[in-house]
């Protein structure tokens, strides 16, 4: 899937989990630190799934485990 069709499901994904940092600067860690090329379905099971867990409190992109 092309980043054009990602970034836009990303953005309306997001959006609710972003603790207040700019929804690009989470685009740039998502693509950067973990290179991914997710579909809209695969994304929104993700967030979806592990609500919240998606800033740290010093603003660093990770995955965090239950």
């Amino acid at each position: 899937m092309s980043t054009d069709k990602v970034l836009p499901a990303l953005q309306h994904l997001l959006g609710v989990y972003t603790d207040g940092l700019p929804i690009t600067d989470i685009q740039i860690k998502l693509f950067h630190e973990f290179k991914l090329q997710l579909s809209y379905k695969t994304i929104e099971n993700t967030i979806f799934r592990y609500p919240g867990k998606f800033v740290d409190s010093d603003g660093k992109w990770q995955l965090r485990n239950s």
